[in-house]
């Protein structure tokens, strides 16, 4: 049998970002990407702990469709 493991959307916040943006693991937020081919990412998971640097993850035919690249920045919509 084959098969494939596509991980959901999921935004990491380190502790202290977690206190500041008032989040905590498993709350869900949407991401709203700017530009030419911007759109926002509903139903996005929450990912807070120690062991994480703060940042967006989705899956790469989800970050062609709009237009992101590593570094970019994109603002947190409740």
């Amino acid at each position: 049998a084959a098969g494939c493991i596509v991980a959901s959307r999921h935004l990491h916040l380190s502790p202290a970002d977690g206190v500041l943006l008032n989040l905590k693991d498993r709350d869900r937020v949407g991401i709203r990407v700017a530009g030419e081919r911007g759109l926002l990412f509903n139903d996005v998971l929450v990912r807070c702990g120690s062991e994480h640097a703060t940042e967006f993850h989705c899956d790469t035919d989800e970050g062609n469709a709009a237009g992101l690249a590593s570094g970019m920045l994109v603002t947190i919509v409740r």
